[in-house]
């Protein structure tokens, strides 16, 4: 079997279950040491549990690969700075960084505690941001380094009573594209991934929606979406063989692998003066910029919150437009599955309730 990580030394946060999990064990047969790194909490974040993690690395350890577990939370940057530290006591060294590490707590944006909202963050962008931070001294000394940061196509079409994991999730993104310029000149580069796989996530309670009842949401089977579909392409992006691939975004699973290139605009209107006057704006935009735009989530008069505080009919999701120059270019595994129902959706298409992540 191909080993192309041996030697390498990689830390995985958020490994310890589902999505995260298949990651590490991916690293370690493709040869590289591990950490995995996990709290082992809740889905919302809250407790702590050391066995997760500790049966990942027990369970590459029983394979004959090497791997030490870390219960630290990326959250805190003096715990990030340890995760780093314990990568470099046991192994003398760190190639890669998978920025997996997130928590969830949804509810409708009036309904959202700051505090939930904080605590997102906190975990998804600061503490990928931590993480980086900690690692990118040993990075440049070496004058090589990789980080692959998770996201989710929900940072760009949002999702229903998630306003802080989609703000969270699209920071990543700009983390990630910010980070590439500023590493690049090192030989460090840094990656985004979009993952879609069945994962704990999946028949989570969901008590928000005993509130608004919307669309339920869609099930992501595990025989259709393995979590074994997703981690192929962060091996890829560890190896030497990604030694010049940065501050690239990519979605991946069930057999499909995506690419998708830079914002650029889709339309442009243009005016002989430099300013716009409203006028012409009102009448352009919806005419010209917009012509094929669609409200994701439009008005209907018996959808109305009632006080801005409750719903029984959420308007229907409707097809949004994105410009063509947007849309990713796939590559599809040649192997099974090639069934129909196995494609991949587009994580940029508007449904916006997929586990991913």
């Amino acid at each position: 079997m191909s080993q192309p990580l041996d030697r390498k030394v990689v830390i995985v946060t958020g490994a310890g279950r589902g999505l995260g999990r298949a990651v590490p064990l991916a690293c370690a047969a493709a040869g590289a040491r591990v950490v995995v790194n996990d709290t082992g909490g809740a889905i919302d974040g809250t407790g702590v549990d050391e066995q997760p993690a500790l049966e990942v690395a027990r369970q590459i350890a029983a394979c004959g690969g090497q791997a030490v577990a870390s219960y630290a939370s990326v959250a805190d940057r003096s715990a990030a700075q340890s995760l780093v530290e314990l990568a470099l006591s046991r192994y003398s060294r760190v190639d890669a960084l998978v920025n997996n590490a997130g928590i969830a707590r949804q509810n409708m944006i009036w309904d959202m505690p700051e505090g939930d909202f904080d605590a997102i963050l906190g975990t998804h962008l600061k503490g990928a941001w931590n993480c980086m931070s900690a690692v990118v001294g040993p990075f440049i000394e070496q004058r090589h380094g990789c980080i692959i940061n998770v996201s989710s196509g929900v940072a760009v079409i949002g999702a229903v009573a998630n306003t802080g994991y989609t703000a969270a999730k699209a920071g990543v993104i700009g983390l990630t594209m910010g980070a590439a310029l500023d590493l690049g000149p090192y030989g460090i580069r840094v990656n985004v991934v979009f993952p879609a796989g069945h994962s704990r996530l999946d028949g989570k309670p969901e008590p928000w929606r005993d509130r608004y009842p919307t669309h339920p949401r869609a099930p992501i089977p595990a025989d259709r979406w393995p979590p074994e579909a997703v981690p192929p392409l962060f091996v890829y992006l560890a190896s030497d063989a990604a030694r010049d691939v940065n501050g690239q975004l990519f979605a991946c699973g069930a057999g499909s692998v995506s690419w998708y290139p830079t914002w650029r605009a889709a339309r442009e209107i243009t005016s002989n003066d430099p300013v716009f006057s409203y006028d012409e704006l009102a009448s352009r935009i919806p005419t010209e910029l917009l012509a094929d735009a669609t409200n994701p989530s439009p008005h209907r008069a018996k959808t109305a919150y009632g006080s801005g505080r409750a719903s029984t009919h959420y308007p229907r999701r409707t097809t949004r437009s994105r410009p063509n120059d947007r849309s990713p270019t796939s590559i599809r595994a040649t192997g099974p599955p090639t069934e129909q129902t196995r494609q991949t959706p587009d994580p940029l298409a508007p449904r916006a309730e997929r586990s991913t992540g």
